[in-house]
């Protein structure tokens, strides 16, 4: 169980970090949500097998049902700085749209993750300019 919640924890605090603006992608022409997206993308390339484990791990047992209801928070807390990205760039609708938004990028991540020649960065660009003025 231990080794379950430091997965998981390793998990929250990789999803934290892409919402952190970063040197390469704090640019004033891209909009937090720009670099939301850019930074998952960075994100899963460089740590695709552990995000391939985390994710087959989401999908069990009873027991992963608890750590994911502990971790419904975190969840709460990304979609809220998701939602503020949206307000920010004024699009409407930012309650909804930031639900359509996280299960994009969560999708997007389950299919690059399961499909080795998922275009991920042109999914990524396409879902850029979804949100661009």
């Amino acid at each position: 169980m231990e080794l379950l919640e430091e997965i998981f924890r390793r998990g929250v605090s990789d999803m934290q970090t892409s919402l952190a603006d970063s040197e390469e992608a704090n640019s004033p022409a891209s909009s937090g949500i720009e670099r939301h997206i850019r930074q998952t993308v960075k994100l899963l390339k460089e740590k695709k097998d552990f995000w391939r484990l985390l994710h087959s791990i989401r999908l069990q047992s009873p027991v992963v049902q608890q750590l994911m209801a502990d971790r419904n928070g975190q969840s709460s807390s990304t979609e809220s700085q998701i939602r503020q990205n949206l307000i920010e760039a004024g699009i409407p609708f930012p309650d909804l749209e930031a639900k359509l938004l996280f299960a994009s990028l969560d999708g997007m991540a389950q299919h690059f993750l399961l499909i080795e020649s998922y275009p991920i960065d042109d999914v990524a660009t396409l879902l850029i300019m979804k949100y661009k003025k």
